[in-house]
């Protein structure tokens, strides 16, 4: 079985390829070719900046499925193959020979020579679904194993200037068993790129590369996986549809959004094993309660939801990670107003509300729950209605501002009794 490993070598990137790219290869050869009897670097010269990365990178693909060449792996002129990326590779697929494409984790060197983790990347993905869960600049990038045969299929965009190494993720992703493995294959070197007439900035790649993440998610749902407790065996997820959606955004990070407020509800109300009440208006998807069930001891959850799609999006992220025992979903469909009043009777510590416009109505329908139980208030909200609740929670309970938490587009507010 053979690899090539294709480089396009741009503008002032002739030497770089030489003296540092082309050695790594070897190296790398000279360490373990892993599964692969023959291993060729095909270096494919664009120095003059006439053709591009991928008019490049296309004619070395037909070169290789030409010579019945196998297995393909695009490297940069300025990034380097780990010693041991063959051996590592030919471990995965012996364990998983049915893969067409493989990734390792995103591997960075700083200005001083020391490898660098992409902070907040997956380590790990297993489907489109979890590769479309993921913002794009914490799922992979360019250096990969490819099926020669595969990936030949599709190629590289000569049209675009930016964000044709997606537009090919993405296709392989839709039709080819893919993965992503927590192993390292090459280190991008950062701030050395070359450059040329089809060169692009990071702003132009995360504006083509976005478009692309959002027409994929039209197609079908992305899944991501936030933070579970260290000792679960597994971890909340939750769809991801609408990269644009603020809540979503951060999902999409790994991270539940409004991670900071989280923690200081609970640094607020966990005491031991001690269980508590929560009353969440406005379910955002399920985000706090998801958290709050998996980080806590919160028992139960009552929803106040008076929109059953709304409420539905949520109920499904808890039903899938097994977290919807604690809920009690009994006054979904009812309105707000309706549904507050009837939980005058329900203990509770901790009143979560997240319904832009309908705030003050909220607060004033609970009043007798928050007179009896005197809970935590934690109200999500834009500018606007700030005042407005600050003034009624001191007038009708004599509540104070306790804390905020500045979320993008809203700030979480904190109030606690004197």
């Amino acid at each position: 079985m053979k690899c090539a490993i294709i480089t396009p070598v741009g503008p002032g990137h002739a030497e770089l390829y030489e003296q540092d790219c082309l050695k790594s290869i070897e190296t790398a050869i000279g360490f373990s070719t892993g599964p692969f009897d023959e291993i060729i670097p095909l270096m494919m010269d664009d120095t003059q900046g006439r053709h591009g990365r991928s008019a490049r990178r296309n004619e070395a693909l037909q070169e290789a499925l030409a010579a019945g060449i196998e297995w393909v792996f695009f490297l940069d002129a300025d990034d380097l193959l780990a010693a041991n990326a063959f051996e590592v590779f030919g471990q995965i697929i012996s364990a998983e020979p049915e893969l067409d494409a493989v990734w390792g984790l995103i591997t960075n060197q700083d200005e001083h020579g020391e490898l660098v983790l992409r902070e907040g990347q997956v380590a790990e993905l297993n489907t489109r679904e979890e590769f479309l869960g993921v913002k794009p600049y914490f799922s992979i990038q360019i250096g990969g194993f490819m099926r020669t045969e595969v990936v030949a299929r599709y190629g590289f965009d000569t049209e675009m200037d930016t964000g044709e190494d997606f537009k090919l993720y993405y296709q392989l992703w839709k039709h080819h068993r893919c993965a992503k493995r927590p192993t390292i294959f090459f280190i991008n070197r950062v701030g050395i790129h070359s450059s040329g007439p089809r060169s692009a900035d990071g702003r132009a790649w995360v504006g083509a590369v976005h478009k692309q993440w959002a027409d994929q998610l039209k197609e079908v749902a992305g899944v991501a996986r936030l933070p579970g407790r260290e000792e679960a065996s597994s971890a909340p997820t939750v769809k991801i549809d609408d990269p644009l959606d603020h809540i979503q955004n951060v999902h999409s990070e790994g991270e539940f959004f409004a991670r900071a407020a989280l923690d200081h509800a609970l640094s607020q109300l966990v005491d031991g094993d001690r269980s508590f009440a929560v009353i969440d208006a406005g379910m955002a998807r399920g985000n706090s309660p998801l958290f709050l069930a998996e980080h806590s001891y919160a028992d139960p959850i009552t929803f106040i939801e008076p929109d059953r799609d709304v409420a539905q999006v949520a109920i499904s992220a808890l039903n899938e990670s097994h977290l919807l025992d604690c809920c009690d979903i009994s006054q979904i469909g009812n309105s707000y107003l309706d549904a507050a009043r009837s939980l005058h009777h329900y203990p509770v510590d901790l009143i979560h509300i997240d319904q832009p416009g309908n705030e003050v109505h909220l607060l004033e329908a609970l009043g007798p729950s928050i007179q009896k139980n005197t809970p935590l208030i934690w109200v999500e909200m834009t500018k606007e209605p700030v005042m407005a609740v600050i003034q009624h929670l001191r007038k009708a309970h004599g509540y104070r501002p306790s804390g905020n938490f500045p979320n993008g587009p809203t700030t979480s507010y904190f109030f606690s009794a004197d």
